[in-house]
């Protein structure tokens, strides 16, 4: 007998002992995978996201390689493919139009017949980890000895064919797809390693699987179908079609009985004489291959069963509306007459599915992708336009939580004294004055942001990573002239406090709307006796945008004058007003008279709302 290299004896004594490949945990792990892939993070954050299996992946690596190429191209795939599949009410501006499905299915298995082979590989080289193999497969790829060694054992005519492939070894699937593996991987090219059918017979493990059948249809009936059934399950790792475009596809189950059916089975070195007519003359129809799949067809299948999750997200992102409002003081504009009141005109523009559009036309860029995706040019915005007069001050509606040293409490339940927190990074607080600030509203219009409810005007100033910013940066500047805030805007960073780690996070705005809301009446902002110029409402660090000096305080200098002096004054604002206007606080006259019990303000009129800076 042949001495054989003792490192081939240990190469096949693991592979007799390593665990069958599972594929359901390398699809789940692939699926994390293309999580990380910064093309489609738009659906991780989708309103039904998709979502981690957990396997805790945290690059792209597969086999000791990076993938990222490649799994990035299938996440754009799968993707692609969700889209092409979402129901038409979901995708009002038929951006699915923009995409090749037969295309993209047909990219998609490419994809997956490529990361297949990887994953293969890398599911060997863990096992002989485990098993104590001191070398990869890449390592015995290298290795010209051994491939030496390697090849000459497969290529002996009997006695290690009769001592490895017996009966029961060749009907233990496992050991038999990781020999022809192995076999495939050490003598071709990694791109070429997966072939279709009508090649199967013409490259080495081709050849040995000849010696397979040959050696059992010598030994037992030619027609003991587990033989045969065996054999092509062995061969199940390496059966996939190169399509006329190159792109590989996993062959069906009609395919894995090809080699046997066609000509091509004369040319296995192995397979001659009785043996090759033995092999004809097997009844496939009865071998009974139901059972039967190739890996890339596993793969391929257990893939499309989470395509319900990429288009579950996909499809709520082609739904998806995101807006942005600009505003622009439009007071006096076209009018040479004395100015009117102070007039804000607002043009909301609202896109439907943009970060879908945004993925199709970055994607469609990539050369690999213009195969199954094109330029998505559907118009998906629509504007709407109107004009407020008399901008009101810059509030909160009812409800919004203040946080104060006693706990969340609404803003409209605030009273004087009250101790709320001001700035939490450095643990600084204020006190509340016993100026009450409620403006009366009739049918606001009030913003929010990242889909939640509107509880915000235009002109409240929020603190940001990049300074203060407000929607309406004017109506703003016009309460607190020194405060002069940049334009709150999609992509700014907002400041929220977390009451239970004691830290801001950083809240992105990914979308700006508003709404009119005739069921708001009035809405309140907070004033300070004592503290920073600034406070918490719904947990966002906010400016103190009420004038410094309030109507009490006026009222109460006011009041230390001698009634013909109070008048006097009293007409100094009524004189003001043009300008009071434009600071937002043309009511201060008749407030100072309510103030001082003065003839002259309206029954029920209230201050409220009023200041002065």
């Amino acid at each position: 007998m042949t001495t054989v290299d003792p490192r081939v004896n240990d190469l096949v004594k693991a592979l007799e002992s390593a665990e069958s490949f599972s594929a359901p945990s390398y699809i789940n792990r692939l699926h994390d995978q293309t999580l990380l892939s910064s093309s489609i993070s738009f659906l991780k954050s989708a309103s039904t996201p998709l979502t981690s299996n957990n396997t805790g992946v945290s690059d792209f690596n597969i086999n000791n390689a990076d993938h990222s190429t490649l799994i990035t191209r299938l996440a754009n795939q799968s993707a692609a493919l969700a889209l092409a599949s979402v129901p038409s009410i979901n995708d009002p501006k038929g951006l699915r139009e923009a995409v090749k499905k037969d295309k993209a299915d047909a990219n998609m298995q490419d994809s997956l017949c490529r990361l297949a082979q990887a994953c293969y590989a890398d599911h060997l080289n863990s096992e002989l980890r485990r098993l104590g193999h001191g070398k990869s497969l890449d390592d015995l790829k290298n290795d010209a000895t051994f491939l030496q060694a390697f090849k000459a054992r497969l290529s002996d005519p009997r006695e290690p064919i009769r001592e490895f492939y017996k009966s029961e070894a060749l009907l233990h699937t496992n050991y038999s797809m990781h020999m022809i593996f192995v076999a495939n991987y050490l003598f071709n090219d990694y791109e070429t390693l997966l072939c279709s059918p009508d090649q199967m017979w013409t490259r080495e493990f081709g050849n040995l699987m000849g010696k397979i059948l040959a050696f059992h249809l010598d030994e037992i009936n030619a027609d003991d179908d587990h033989t045969v059934r065996g054999a092509v399950k062995s061969a199940a790792v390496n059966l996939i079609v190169k399509s006329e475009d190159g792109k590989l596809q996993p062959s069906g189950v009609k395919d894995a009985c090809l080699p046997f059916q066609t000509p091509l089975i004369e040319q296995s070195a192995t397979l001659t004489g009785e043996s090759l007519e033995k092999v004809k003359n097997v009844n496939l129809s009865q071998a009974g291959f139901s059972d039967w799949a190739s890996t890339a067809s596993i793969f391929v299948e257990l893939w499309k069963g989470k395509q319900g999750d990429w288009q579950r997200a996909i499809g709520t992102t082609t739904s998806e509306q995101v807006s942005c409002v600009q505003t622009r003081d439009i007071t006096g504009v076209g009018l040479p007459e004395a100015p009117p009141n102070p007039t804000t005109q607002y043009e909301q523009t609202t896109w439907t599915g943009k970060k879908v559009q945004d993925w199709l036309n970055s994607v469609h860029k990539d050369d690999d992708a213009k195969d199954f995706v094109k330029e998505s040019t559907k118009d998906i915005t629509e504007t709407k336009t109107w004009y407020e007069v008399a901008a009101p001050p810059s509030c909160f509606v009812a409800g919004t939580q203040i946080t104060t040293r006693s706990g969340n409490r609404s803003i409209e339940l605030l009273a004087e004294n009250a101790v709320v927190l001001t700035r939490g990074s450095s643990n600084e607080w204020g006190i509340v004055s016993d100026e009450k600030v409620v403006t009366p509203m009739d049918n606001p219009v009030l913003y929010g942001f990242n889909g939640g409810e509107t509880f915000f005007t235009a002109g409240h100033v929020f603190h940001t990573t990049t300074g203060l910013r407000a929607i309406d940066p004017i109506r703003a500047t016009r309460e607190n002239p020194w405060m002069q805030p940049g334009r709150l805007l999609i992509g700014h960073s907002l400041l929220r406090w977390n009451t239970e780690s004691n830290q801001y996070e950083v809240v992105v705005i990914d979308s700006l709307h508003c709404e009119q809301r005739p069921d708001v009446t009035e809405v309140y902002g907070v004033h300070l006796r004592e503290g920073l110029r600034s406070y918490h409402a719904n947990g966002y660090l906010v400016a103190v945008n009420y004038p410094e000096i309030p109507i009490k305080s006026i009222a109460r200098i006011l009041a230390s004058l001698s009634p013909k002096e109070q008048t006097q004054c009293l007409l100094a604002f009524q004189e003001l007003r043009p300008v009071l206007q434009r600071f937002g606080i043309e009511g201060a006259e008749e407030a100072l008279r309510k103030q001082l019990n003065q003839p002259g303000a309206e029954s029920g009129e209230d201050h409220r709302g009023q200041g002065i800076s």
